[in-house]
């Protein structure tokens, strides 16, 4: 079973540095969020989960006002019960998972559900209650096929569009082509994108510009100039200022920090 220690849900308020002796799920509903632990940034969008694992050292604080996340703590118990993906948890420490964007109908409407419950509710079906979606939503975002899925909030127009930029970086639609690609003005488009992920999308692909670049940097010994031309940089010098921007360091040196590869 699972122990859930604590439940929130609400805007962000705070941006104290934490550490917890048990796991930390954090959800975004609304807004943007950026979260430092492990020497790494992260920027959160809606739909997006992190989950941190104990005694690791964060700090959570809002990029967009106000920013609605849920916070869960939670601990994993007789972990031969549990589906195969959680048993995996056990004895993990100072390290974090992140989880991109994920089918939200059902994922959003569980952790709600969860956070409504008394997190100091005595009786055993509160907290047989409570165990069961905890575990329900750790399987939902462990779940390969939901976390392919875009957010249900999230139209199918503009789902087809975050679909390309993903997949697009080096040479994205521009501004006038996604919203021809949707049937919209320009300035409809660009209403409805921000609406539906509290982001526009310039820095929507900004963030998946960035995000791709540390992956390439940690993950691999691709030259920086590649790097940047892949991601859709046909200058290196702009790369460097968003980049140093972005992570307060530059390329290389947040290579040589983070640089997995042997």
């Amino acid at each position: 079973m699972i122990r859930c220690i604590r439940n929130r849900y609400g805007v962000l308020d705070t941006n104290d540095p934490r550490k917890y002796p048990f796991f930390d799920l954090i959800f975004v509903h609304t807004g943007q969020i950026q979260a430092e632990l492990c020497e790494d940034q992260l920027l959160i969008n809606p739909f997006q989960a992190l989950l941190i694992y104990p005694d690791t050292p964060f700090r959570v604080f809002s990029v967009t006002s106000p920013a609605t996340i849920s916070m869960n703590h939670f601990l994993p118990e007789e972990t031969e019960t549990l589906p195969i993906e959680i048993q995996t948890l056990a004895g993990k420490k100072s390290s974090y998972k992140f989880f991109q964007p994920c089918s939200a109908s059902i994922l959003e409407h569980d952790i709600k559900r969860l956070a409504s419950l008394d997190p100091d509710g005595k009786s055993s079906v509160n907290t047989s209650l409570r165990s069961l979606l905890m575990m329900l939503i750790l399987t939902q975002l462990y779940s390969k096929e939901n976390r392919q899925c875009p957010a249900s909030s999230i139209s199918p127009e503009i789902s087809k569009i975050i679909d390309s930029l993903k997949n697009n970086l080096a040479h994205p639609p521009t501004l006038r082509d996604m919203a021809d690609k949707t049937g919209m003005s320009v300035s409809y488009f660009r209403s409805q994108f921000s609406r539906q992920l509290d982001i526009s999308p310039g820095k929507y692909l900004l963030d998946l510009r960035m995000n791709e670049a540390t992956r390439l940097l940690r993950e691999t010994l691709t030259p920086i100039k590649d790097i940047a031309e892949l991601i859709g940089y046909s200058n290196i010098v702009p790369f460097y200022n968003s980049f140093k921007t972005r992570f307060k360091m530059t390329p290389k040196e947040y290579r040589d920090k983070h640089l997995s590869l042997v």
